[in-house]
């Protein structure tokens, strides 16, 4: 339901109050479930747990530092966002604001190409973010994307779409 808000309660470790050598969550794991959340038109809060001192501990202040890094470079594909304008898919998610939308893609489908329902707006231009184009083929009320294989990203490859109208409640496909 797009008008119910609803957020995921996460900790970057195994429970939620700190403890000594906790096994705490790689940045590839946060930076998946942070993209599901987003995508699935959800919020993510994730929660540290302060040592005694009441310091975060370096490994985690690490992982936040590490978070903070990619937000700064790909953050417009999260902040102020919405889900969609398609579902959730074998291949990742994506979101939207206006014009533009962002492909999560976090698993390379095994053809390496990514195909979706045409959502109504014309593809204006596709790019994987901070790379090259990307080569859209429209055809029978779908959108096929090919990614240079040199522009895949082992974690999260994000390509973003910008359409010749606003998608803003256009239906999910």
């Amino acid at each position: 339901d797009a008008e119910r808000p609803w957020e995921t309660c996460m900790t970057l470790g195994t429970q939620w109050a700190w403890k000594p050598d906790d096994k705490i969550k790689t940045t590839a794991e946060v930076l998946r479930i942070l993209a599901n959340c987003a995508g699935g038109d959800g919020n993510l809060l994730l929660n540290v747990g302060p040592m005694p001192t009441g310091e975060i501990e370096a490994r985690q202040a690490d992982r936040l530092r590490e978070m903070g890094r990619w937000l700064a470079i790909h953050g417009e594909s999260i902040y102020g966002t919405r889900g969609g304008p398609w579902r959730p898919q074998p291949w990742g998610v994506s979101t939207q604001k206006s014009r533009t939308a962002w492909l999560h893609l976090l698993h390379w489908p095994p053809e390496g190409k990514v195909t979706l329902p045409a959502i109504g707006p014309r593809v204006a231009s596709a790019r994987v973010m901070g790379g090259p184009a990307v080569t859209v083929e429209a055809s029978g009320g779908s959108l096929g994307l090919r990614v240079p294989e040199a522009a895949r990203q082992p974690v999260d490859t994000i390509v973003r779409l910008d359409f010749d109208a606003d998608i803003a409640g256009v239906p999910a496909g």
